[in-house]
C-alpha cells in the first residue's frame, strides 16, 4: 500500500513540475510576443530578446497593478519599482516617483507634463506611445496611483 502512495505522490509531483514548466513556457511566449512588438516599433535601448527569467517576470507584471505600464510600452525605458515592473533597458527614471521627479527635474506639475511633455518624452508620446484622450487620462491616474503606493510603502518602512 505504501508503495502505491509513493508512486502516486511521485506522479503528482512530476505532473505539477510539468504544469509549471508549461506555464512558464506560455508566460515566456506571451512576453516575447509583446516584447517583439515593441522592438518592431523601434523602442530604443531594448535588448534583442528577454531572458527566460525576464519573460516570466514581465508576464507576472502584466497581470498585476503595473500591467498598464507594461502593455503600453512604458516599461521599455522605465521601471515601476513599486509594482515590481523592471525595465530591460532602465534608461528612464522609475515611474513610481514620477509625480515628485517631474516637479524636481522640469519644474512642472505631473499633469501639465503628461499632457504636454518636453524633451525625450515629446518624441516618445508622439511616435512610440500614442494615447487616446481616455488612455491619457488613465495613464495619469496610473502614475498617481503608483506614487501613492510608493508613499504608502515609504511610510510603512519608516515605522
Amino acid at each position: 500500500m505504501s508503495t502505491r502512495i509513493l508512486a502516486v505522490v511521485v506522479l503528482l509531483g512530476a505532473a505539477a513540475a510539468a504544469a509549471c514548466e508549461s506555464a512558464d513556457a506560455k508566460a515566456a511566449k506571451r512576453s516575447d510576443e509583446l516584447f517583439q512588438s515593441f522592438k518592431a516599433r523601434s523602442f530604443p535601448g531594448l535588448p534583442d530578446s528577454l531572458t527566460p527569467e525576464q519573460a516570466v517576470a514581465l508576464d507576472k507584471a502584466r497581470s498585476g497593478p503595473g500591467g498598464w505600464f507594461v502593455e503600453t510600452g512604458c516599461f521599455a525605458c522605465h521601471s515601476v519599482k513599486v509594482y515590481g515592473v523592471k525595465s530591460p533597458s532602465d534608461m528612464g527614471p522609475d515611474l513610481s516617483l514620477a509625480q515628485d521627479d517631474v516637479e524636481k527635474r522640469f519644474g512642472r506639475k505631473l499633469e501639465d507634463f503628461w499632457h504636454e511633455p518636453n524633451g525625450t518624452m515629446t518624441m516618445v508620446r508622439s511616435q512610440l506611445i500614442k494615447l487616446s484622450p481616455e488612455e491619457e487620462a488613465l495613464g495619469l491616474k496610473k502614475l498617481r496611483e503608483a506614487y501613492a503606493e510608493h508613499l504608502k510603502e515609504s511610510t510603512a518602512q519608516a515605522r
